[in-house]
């Protein structure tokens, strides 16, 4: 059975003291946006999701996943802070379901401006190896 990798990965960074500390609940996984009614005054958020990856081993037991992070925030720096908390949470991160994890490259800031919001968020990809079985 294949394990559900969003709310897996959310389980392993909520239990993060200092990423919480930044995003409190304003994490959204399966996502590319948060919640309607958030705004970046509120405080940084985090939304991510998979966009790939592969099963491997023959026994399908390592779930390698391609997750895309969004860490926004009101400002640059904020947007820099929710990144580098998600980095220091994530980065070689390991849990009970989270065998490893890598950032791919590191993260862009960029605005978001398709919904005429002009939000700052640093765009980031890590690889997830999660416990499959």
């Amino acid at each position: 059975m294949m394990i559900d990798a969003e709310a897996e990965i959310r389980a392993f960074l909520i239990d993060d003291a200092a990423l919480f500390a930044v995003v409190g609940g304003r994490m959204y996984a399966g996502a590319v946006a948060p919640a309607v009614g958030y705004t970046p005054a509120d405080g940084p958020a985090l939304c991510f999701k998979v966009r790939g990856g592969t099963i491997q081993a023959e026994q399908r037991v390592i779930l390698d996943a391609s997750v895309q992070f969004k860490c926004y925030g009101n400002t640059e720096m904020e947007a820099n802070r929710c990144y580098r908390a998600l980095y220091d949470a994530l980065d070689q991160g390991r849990g009970a379901t989270m065998r490893w994890a890598l950032a791919e490259s590191p993260g862009q800031l960029l605005q978001d401006t398709e919904r005429d919001k002009e939000w700052w968020f640093m765009l980031v990809y890590y690889r997830c190896y999660l416990d499959n079985s």
